[in-house]
């Protein structure tokens, strides 16, 4: 605290001409000093403070710190609703189609992304389309790099280690991490369905899957984890957010941990689950008893929380990206394997001496093709 001058009281009148602070007034009153018989005026600076819906009209608005470990609001200038589209444009790839009700809303995704430095421009200014948009199948990159091609963050074996020291991939899906990075060198977010996020010290050599069967690396990313998703930022999302990621916890392998979790709170009314409890849950099998409007009642109040990582690209490896534009040219997929359909019955004799039409047998699988190259630009040059 700065130190206070005390005024000498033969201080009658004193000028000082100041600059405003801003939020600060003039105000002028009339004081009568009974020591003179003559009335003066005196300027002061005083501090108005403004009333609540006075600062919801302000040109400022409280936005959420997108590099706050913990939720933490903040004064912003007002930004356009124009300049906020162009913004979240730069980030987005306009040809990337991400299957509907996982997407976050556009605010939240320009609250968090705001700020985030990026090295978009610069990689699109010296590294040419076409050798930064080719998007590869990931059987390709599995039979180069090594690694399942199932996994977000694969093994990479030894042998494969031993050629190219490389085991920092990392392979975000936007089925399922719909705000990874889209562009190389733009920057992202990284969600998990259990919360708190935490600290991750390894840079990733981030590949998105931006297509069926097109996987386009991004660049070199730092994860820097923050506030989880808000209650508040939950309940801004849209209803089918909700309703789908509700519906996909209760379903899928990676929400298993968040229904044993709910499961443990309800049995055992406690707030943190030991492991114990936990296991006991997972072997009663009641984990599985959760509903999604359970799932969906437990972010809104806040009892789950999404864990969220700011994705910010450091760096851009061109050999790296170069060497899969060349070697794909010359890369032969092995023959696929196909399913077994059904065995034909054997053919029946009808009473009615009619003969049936045979029925095709066809395979029913829902797999995607991942076999051709793609190239997918972001129309930003």
């Amino acid at each position: 605290m700065p130190e206070i001058k005390q005024e000498s009281k033969s201080d009658l009148v004193r000028l000082c001409f100041t600059t405003p602070r801003q939020g600060a007034v003039m105000k002028s009153e009339s004081t009568k000093d009974e020591d003179f018989r003559d009335t003066r005026t005196f300027t002061f600076e005083a501090v108005v403070v403004p009333t609540w819906e006075e600062v919801s009209q302000r040109k400022h608005k409280m936005t959420l710190d997108p590099w706050a470990e913990e939720p933490r609001l903040k004064w912003e200038d007002e930004i356009s609703e124009e300049a906020k589209k162009e913004a979240l444009c730069a980030i987005k790839n306009p040809r990337v189609k991400i299957k509907a009700g996982v997407t976050l809303d556009d605010a939240t995704l320009f609250d968090r992304t705001r700020g985030i430095p990026s090295l978009l421009e610069e990689i699109t200014s010296t590294v040419s389309r076409e050798i930064r948009d080719v998007a590869v199948p990931r059987e390709f990159l599995s039979s180069i790099y090594g690694g399942n091609s199932q996994e977000t963050f694969p093994k990479i074996a030894k042998r494969f280690v031993d050629q190219h020291h490389l085991e920092d991939f990392m392979y975000p899906s936007l089925d399922y991490n719909p705000a990874a990075p889209q562009v190389p060198g733009a920057p992202g977010l990284f969600l998990k369905t259990s919360g708190p996020a935490w600290e991750w010290d390894r840079i990733q050599r981030v590949i998105t899957r931006i297509a069926s069967g097109a996987w386009q690396y991004m660049g070199q990313y730092s994860l820097r984890p923050v506030a989880s998703l808000t209650i508040h930022e939950w309940a801004q999302q849209s209803e089918l957010f909700r309703n789908t990621w509700s519906r996909e916890i209760c379903v899928k392998k990676y929400g298993q941990q968040v229904l044993k979790r709910m499961a443990a709170r309800r049995r055992f009314n406690c707030t943190l689950p030991t492991e114990e409890q936990l296991e006991a849950v997972s072997t009663s099998g009641e984990y599985k008893r959760i509903t999604p409007e359970d799932v969906k009642a437990a972010y809104a109040s806040g009892k789950e929380e999404f864990a969220i990582w700011v994705m910010q690209c450091v760096n851009y490896d061109v050999g790296f990206q170069t060497n899969i534009v060349e070697r794909f040219r010359t890369w032969a997929p092995p023959p696929r394997k196909h399913r077994k359909g059904k065995k034909p019955t054997p053919k029946q004799t009808l009473k009615t001496g009619k003969k049936r039409k045979r029925t095709d047998l066809t395979d029913t699988s829902s797999s995607e093709s991942d076999s051709d190259v793609v190239i997918i630009s972001s129309d930003s040059d």
